[in-house]
């Protein structure tokens, strides 16, 4: 009863989990302008009913462009108190590398920091490189592909258990621009084992924004991850519908 009500109240507060796979594809800046851009993301929640829920969202994205380079620094956290209790802390930190050799490859290279207490995870290093394939590029409509070779370690909540992988990570993106108001997005990633491929992780994220101003927008997502072999207890599947409000600079 208490995990049944601990789901049904993140998904209410506007977010069931982090995926175990950051989609950082949403946070590429679609700017073909040089020098620095960004965006800053902030949301707050309070349900009170037989307990009181409070969440608290931040998230920030900066991308420097510079000829052929492209730097991309993201950082996200994200805490939740149920009752006075702490329930939910999830955060990582990311930073990505690219390369353009010309308008179909892209190498890049890239190294995140990731903790989530929901997925019983204390710390997720990540580390890896590999091609990043544009397959289609105009005003309205993009298609990338990637495939990359990752090492990853983990280290699970209760401090005992470590894991030391090395993952493929293939990707699929597209975007398409209805008209200068409305966008769509969407990210699928497929990251099994090297040695195992029954041992995977798969993440798809597909969302909408709607203009309000040059600067604010309206975006609804919905994003599903599954993982083949999560730690100790954790369900395989986790999906989230979140709603909320945008701003670019």
């Amino acid at each position: 009863m208490q995990k049944t009500f601990i789901l049904l109240a993140l998904i209410f507060v506007g977010g069931l989990v982090s995926a175990q796979v950051i989609n950082t594809e949403k946070k590429r800046l679609n700017s073909s302008e040089e020098g620095w851009d960004g965006s800053w993301d902030v949301g707050f929640s309070l349900i009170k009913n037989t307990r009181e829920i409070l969440q608290f969202t931040n998230r920030v994205n900066v991308q420097y462009r510079k000829n052929n380079h492209t730097l991309l620094l993201l950082n996200d956290a994200n805490i939740m108190r149920v009752n006075r209790d702490q329930l939910l802390n999830r955060g990582f930190l990311h930073a990505r590398y690219n390369y353009e050799v010309n308008r179909a490859l892209i190498p890049e290279v890239f190294v995140q920091a990731q903790y989530n207490q929901i997925w019983k995870i204390d710390l997720r290093f990540l580390t890896g490189a590999g091609p990043r394939f544009r397959l289609l590029a105009n005003d309205t409509s993009s298609l990338y592909m990637g495939a990359l070779l990752m090492y990853e370690y983990e280290q699970i909540t209760d401090g005992i258990e470590y894991n030391r992988d090395m993952r493929f990570s293939a990707y699929i993106s597209g975007h398409y621009q209805f008209n200068p108001w409305v966008q769509l997005d969407h990210i699928t990633y497929f990251q099994p084992k090297v040695n195992d491929f029954f041992d995977y992780r798969v993440s798809t994220e597909t969302s909408l924004r709607f203009g309000i101003t040059s600067r604010l927008g309206f975006k609804t997502m919905f994003s599903l991850s599954y993982d083949a072999r999560p730690p100790d207890d954790l369900q395989n599947t986790f999906y989230s519908w979140v709603n909320g409000l945008s701003l670019t600079f």
